[in-house]
């Protein structure tokens, strides 16, 4: 089986971390710490 590739519209409520603004980016760097478990100690 196979499927044609086609372009597909922006992910609704993406977010580059290019597009935040200064204020923006600590906080999303606390988010992506926590979801992947980063800055813990096994």
């Amino acid at each position: 089986m196979r499927k044609q590739v086609t372009v597909s519209a922006a992910v609704p409520g993406r977010v580059l971390y290019s597009e935040l603004t200064a204020a923006e980016r600590p906080g999303a760097l606390s988010l992506g710490r926590a979801l992947t478990g980063a800055g813990t100690r096994a």
